[in-house]
């Protein structure tokens, strides 16, 4: 960003955008708060307390989550949104650190409901790459609810 000087990831400009427009879209009032969730890996924490045989133990995730009144995300740039979002993930490795030792519970207390947008970037998961012999999979997702937008894929 030539505003910051600061480089974004996909993920952080893609997620400000679709804040931005939800928020507005929404039309709640004002002072409503709009929420955004997504879980950030934890795995580069994890170093030395892991096991160094090579192999998958399972994910290693942490939620993160951000919120603000609709009128400060609709009024706000799209910069500010994300780096709000950079923000909370530069934020991670204290807060996980603190709760994996037991100094703060986890801070994820996010409502789930209509204010409420989790978000997740399944891009470098590598589930459309999975082959159980018949060739890899045309279509990959995750039933989860009623209010899901899922997008997977190079279609």
């Amino acid at each position: 960003m030539a505003e910051t000087g600061k480089r974004s990831s996909t993920f952080e400009v893609v997620t400000a955008m679709i804040l931005k427009c939800r928020a507005c879209a929404l039309d709640l009032m004002s002072e409503a708060e709009v929420r955004l969730g997504f879980a950030a890996s934890t795995r580069h924490l994890l170093h030395g307390l892991l096991t160094s045989v090579e192999g998958y133990y399972g994910n290693c995730l942490y939620p993160i989550a951000v919120a603000k009144s609709t009128e400060e995300i609709n009024k706000a740039p799209l910069v500010s949104v994300i780096s709000l979002i950079k923000g909370a993930k530069e934020a991670l490795s204290t807060k996980f650190v603190d709760w994996m030792y037991g100094r703060n519970e986890s801070y994820y207390n996010m409502p789930l409901d209509y204010g409420t947008m989790v978000v997740s970037d399944w891009s470098k998961v590598g589930l459309n790459e999975v082959d159980f012999g018949w060739g890899p999979p045309n279509y990959v997702f995750l039933k989860m609810g009623n209010h899901l937008c899922l997008k997977m894929g190079s279609g």
